[in-house]
């Protein structure tokens, strides 16, 4: 950072960031790492024969194989099948029922609402 950044008290002149845009502290660590690891083949070649020596404890080498399968076909997402039945609308006029038309109109609706009488 140059010091043409700063007032004559150290702070950030006006118009000038402090971190200019990066993360505190994790500023090229990603970059660090890759060349660090031969772009994260180092990585993967030790989570692989962790992975395959079978005198490492199973909870070392299940961590391992996670970390493979997440890294070579992503996460699994997680999904949920949900079926919506939407029964009565609400009448347009709504907003102008009074309170007594509106608790008629709750009733009867409701047991369709409810699921009354499906199997």
């Amino acid at each position: 950072m140059s010091n043409e950044q700063r007032d004559q008290r150290g702070r950030f002149a006006p118009g000038h960031k402090g971190l200019g845009g990066r993360k505190p502290g994790w500023a090229g660590l990603a970059k660090l790492i890759h060349d660090a690891t031969d772009g994260g083949a180092a990585l993967i070649q030790h989570a692989l024969t962790v992975f395959e020596d079978v005198n490492v404890s199973p909870d070392r080498r299940w961590a391992a194989m996670l970390f493979l399968a997440d890294r070579g076909w992503g996460k699994p997402a997680s999904t949920v099948d949900v079926q919506v039945s939407a029964g009565p609308s609400l009448p347009a006029d709504w907003t102008l029922m009074s309170p007594s038309e509106r608790m008629r109109f709750l009733d009867a609706a409701a047991p369709p609402l409810l699921g009354a009488g499906d199997p």
